[in-house]
């Protein structure tokens, strides 16, 4: 009997405790070589969508805040903030190895936007009037020969 409850407790053991490994998705890089803070918007749409909206963050004083005021913790910028001379990693699908595009059409579009846009416009305003400085529509062939790093240099 107590054989049989030990064969029983490793099996549950086995089936409910054992991680389940989730590789790290592919994605590519972003680096800003201008001089200012920029936005970063990735979508496979056309236009900006309201769906995901982007957040404005400041700091003052080593503390950072959001457009309404809430502390934020600074331990990071989010990914889609980019300051002058910055890296960020964009994910999209596939591996690490091997990322891939899963755009219906086939594109994926950045949209850099600027800090004083979204410093003094809302979300919705930016989307409604398409208020973005520059897009760049790219596809998997033009991703995989720029070795997935894409450098901004605004000019």
């Amino acid at each position: 009997m107590a054989i049989i409850k030990n064969v029983v407790l490793c099996i549950l053991l086995l089936l409910t405790g054992c991680p389940i490994y989730d590789p790290p998705q592919g994605g590519f890089n972003v680096i800003n070589k201008s001089d200012s803070i920029w936005y970063v918007y990735s979508s496979c749409e056309e236009r900006l969508s309201y769906d995901d909206p982007l957040v404005y963050y400041i700091t003052n004083w080593g503390e950072g805040y959001d457009e309404h005021g809430n502390k934020k913790d600074l331990s990071g910028f989010p990914y889609y903030r980019l300051a002058s001379n910055d890296t960020s990693f964009f994910i999209v699908s596939g591996t690490v190895t091997n990322p891939k595009i899963l755009c219906d059409d086939g594109t994926f579009s950045l949209f850099f936007i600027k800090d004083d846009y979204l410093k003094n416009l809302s979300w919705e305003e930016i989307c409604r009037d398409q208020k973005y400085s520059h897009k760049f529509d790219f596809t998997q062939n033009q991703l995989d020969s720029m070795n997935w790093t894409f450098v901004f240099s605004n000019n």
